[in-house]
């Protein structure tokens, strides 16, 4: 082994080796905020790293021992980068696939809303219960979150940006589920038909504001993920027209 590191050529490859690892860090600088800090931390490590090295090949008085051990100390300082590149990459990944998940699930809910909380739908339900104070409205209560309840410790890992949008969303989304099962308690049906249109206005806000914010998170997703603006269309309180969802009526 003394024989083999006192070669100069050994020298010399490792430290080609140690430069390519650390110079990996140029290559990716940009790719991630992750990324570009490792970077900053390997760049100024680098000179240091060939001065050892070099030192190391042409001074006679350095010993084996201590040749050994600075062998060591470089693998294992590029054996630290390499595999923190691969978990970073893997991380990535995996926060790019939980963006698109919740970005689809959010899609379902917002296409609900856009046809479910519009102005006219509001507008002809309050109608038919001041025609009719017995008249009944069935409100459908919005799909269980499943891509959110099955991922909720790792919204927390999302960009800082889409994390304050999704959980705005999701958090407007568990007390819409909750109204709704309000609206169909047999306690609320039996109040007067003011207070019911009253909190049946509140719903159809309650689901606008769901809507806006619904927008929202799948437009900060798309920013983390980089993609384009997506067109996205909320419920108009100026649209007029026959409603398509909700309704009064006996149950």
């Amino acid at each position: 082994m003394s024989e083999v590191l006192a070669q100069p050529g050994v020298w010399a490859a490792l430290a080609l080796a140690g430069a390519a690892v650390l110079l990996a860090a140029v290559a990716l600088r940009g790719t991630s905020a992750a990324r570009a800090r490792l970077a900053a931390v390997a760049l100024p490590v680098l000179p240091w790293v060939g001065l050892a090295v070099l030192a190391s090949a042409v001074l006679p008085w350095i010993s084996d021992d201590l040749r050994i051990g600075l062998v060591g100390a470089i693998l294992a300082v590029a054996g630290w980068f390499v595999t923190f590149l691969f978990q970073l990459d893997e991380r990535e990944t995996d926060q790019g696939d939980l963006m698109v998940a919740l970005r689809a699930e959010i899609w379902i809910f917002l296409n609900d809303l856009s046809r479910n909380a519009r102005a006219d739908v509001e507008t002809e339900v309050l109608a038919e219960v001041a025609r009719d104070p017995a008249a009944l409205v069935f409100f459908p209560q919005p799909g269980p979150p499943v891509v959110f309840d099955a991922n909720a410790g790792q919204i927390a890992r999302l960009p800082s940006d889409a994390v304050d949008e999704v959980v705005q969303f999701y958090g407007l989304l568990h007390a819409a589920r909750q109204f709704a099962l309000e609206l169909r308690d047999p306690l609320f049906k039996a109040r007067p038909a003011a207070a019911r249109i009253a909190a049946y206005r509140d719903y159809f806000k309650s689901q606008r504001d769901l809507a806006t914010l619904a927008a929202r998170a799948i437009e900060a997703l798309n920013a983390a993920m980089g993609l384009p603006a997506p067109e996205i269309s909320t419920p108009d309180p100026d649209r007029s027209g026959r409603g398509e969802a909700g309704g009064a009526g006996g149950e």
